[in-house]
């Protein structure tokens, strides 16, 4: 089991092939993803990327880069 601790899923780049991306993941053993908002106004898109693609954890804080 692999689990991506810092991946930004809900980031605008991979809204044309988010999909393709997680199903490489899968396919490459990762089975848990945690997506750190890079800004509080990215929590609602990170809750619903996270949930769309039936991930078990998700990050509730706010990156600090």
């Amino acid at each position: 089991m692999w689990i991506d601790t810092h991946c930004h899923l809900d980031a605008d780049e991979f809204d044309a092939d988010r999909d393709s991306v997680v199903e490489r993941a899968r396919a490459a053993g990762v089975s848990m993803v945690v997506i750190p908002p890079g800004h509080v106004d990215h929590f609602q898109k990170a809750r619903q990327v996270a949930t769309g693609i039936g991930l078990r954890m998700r990050s509730g804080c706010i990156h600090c880069g």
